[in-house]
């Protein structure tokens, strides 16, 4: 089998045995049997499952970045937001595993699995911090705090997708979901 694709077999394999597993209770040896693979192969092309969630949340936090187009503020805004957000939302719906290891993991088990959670929640939130940056001087975003409001954003589309994903407890069609974050963001709660 071809190198990338050998490896891209075990990070598929880790994904599923992480999901289903929680990444805690997974192993080497259940990563291994799961990719039908020799332990020797898998020490090919990582050192451990730190390794391959490190590689996991790299590919996620690409995914997100190369999805987002810059919003032309003499186009339709609102048009463009819903584009960028539906984007981003469909990346974790094609792969419901990944919802699963970022939002399901146990936190406080592991200092080292904390940090990289927290790494990868860190990028993201930069990606929105960045992109509302733009807005307030492209004068499309009124002046706020765009790191708290980084921060809050993420939060809301967290427990959305959690609860979209791992817990089955909100059952909302996915264009009914984001017309209700850009309303909720963009007009807050008040009439």
């Amino acid at each position: 089998m071809e190198k990338t694709t050998r490896k891209e077999q075990i990070l598929a394999s880790a994904r599923r045995v992480f999901a289903r597993c929680g990444y805690h209770e997974t192993t080497v040896s259940h990563i291994i049997e799961e990719s039908g693979i020799a332990r020797g192969t898998f020490y090919l092309y990582f050192e451990s499952k730190r390794d391959i969630l490190n590689e996991i949340l790299e590919e996620i936090t690409k995914s997100v970045k190369s999805v987002i187009v810059r919003i032309d503020p003499a186009k339709d805004v609102f048009g463009q937001l819903r584009a960028n957000i539906v984007k981003v939302l469909s990346i974790f719906q094609r792969d419901a595993d990944v919802p699963k290891i970022l939002l399901n993991g146990a936190v406080g088990l592991d200092k080292g699995f904390d940090n990289q959670l927290n790494l990868f929640y860190r990028d993201i939130a930069s990606i929105i911090k960045d992109s509302l940056d733009l807005g307030v001087s492209m004068d499309i975003v009124r002046k706020l705090d765009t790191n708290l409001i980084s921060y809050a954003s993420l939060g809301v589309i967290k427990e959305i997708v959690y609860h979209q994903t791992v817990t089955g407890n909100l059952e909302v069609e996915a264009d009914s979901v984001i017309d209700e974050l850009l309303s909720f963001v963009l007009r807050g709660i008040l009439k």
